[in-house]
């Protein structure tokens, strides 16, 4: 629900998760999706920027795919320390 990044011009084009009990569901209008769904997702949405907001032990694995779907840049909002190409 945060929104400055709205405020500086950037759009949240899609929310992923694998949490079951989250997709499907909404959050300010957007609606959650699987992160199975990123590859797909990234082409059909033009997705440049990517931000991860997962707990430490799971951000390396989600900037890799990140990366993998072709993602140009991340935020890294995770308690640690990532390493992308």
């Amino acid at each position: 629900g945060y929104k400055g990044f709205q405020r500086r011009g950037f759009r949240i084009a899609a929310v992923l998760d694998v949490d079951a009990d989250k997709v499907g569901t909404e959050i300010e209008g957007v609606r959650i999706q699987h992160l199975d769904n990123l590859p797909k997702l990234a082409r059909e949405l033009k997705i440049r920027l990517g931000l991860i907001a997962v707990p430490a032990p799971a951000a390396q694995g989600v900037a890799e795919r990140l990366v993998a779907a072709g993602i140009q840049g991340l935020l890294n909002f995770a308690p640690v320390t990532i390493t992308v190409p």
